[in-house]
Order: structure tokens, then sequence, then C-alpha cells
């Protein structure tokens, strides 16, 4: 008599062959590519807000806006600085 055990065994040292399947993309569906570019602009957006604000921090940090508001104001005469169109509100 065959027990349980002794099926299983018998099943797993068979080897199936394996199958090759080609998946070909035949439909995109119109309003799942809106929402997902959608989504990656969004994302593009924020990351895009961010990094500005980063850098602005760095370059206001390092008095890179100062030395170029001075060399504006000399340019210019005097009569429109760099910091009041670039600078963040108090």
């Amino acid at each position: 008599m065959s027990t349980v055990a002794d099926k299983l065994a018998k099943k797993s040292s068979h080897k199936t062959s394996a199958k090759q399947v080609r998946l070909r993309l035949v439909y995109v569906d119109f309003w799942s590519a809106v929402k997902l570019s959608f989504l990656a602009a969004v994302a593009l957006a924020v990351v895009t807000v961010v990094s500005f604000f980063l850098i602005y921090m760095v370059v206001s940090a390092t008095g890179l806006i100062g030395k170029t508001d001075d060399l504006f104001k000399s340019i210019s005469d005097g009569g429109v600085t760099l910091s009041s169109i670039i600078g963040l509100p108090r």
C-alpha cells in the first residue's frame, strides 16, 4: 500500500518542464495612463519645489545673494534690488 507521503515524494521527484510565456501589452487604459501621469507630475512638482527651496537656503546661507545684490545695485544705479525679486517673504 502506498501512503500519502510516498505519493508526495513521487510527485516532487518528477521535474516539470518550464513553459516560456511571452506577454505583449495589447491595451493601455486611457484613464489609468492619465492618473499615472498626473501622479508623476505631482511628484515631480514636489521634488522641484523642495529642491529649489533647499538650493535657495544654501545660497542664502553662504552670502552669495548679498554679494550678487551689491553687484546688481551697482549695475542698475540702486533702483532695484535683487533680493526684493528673489527673496522669500518674511
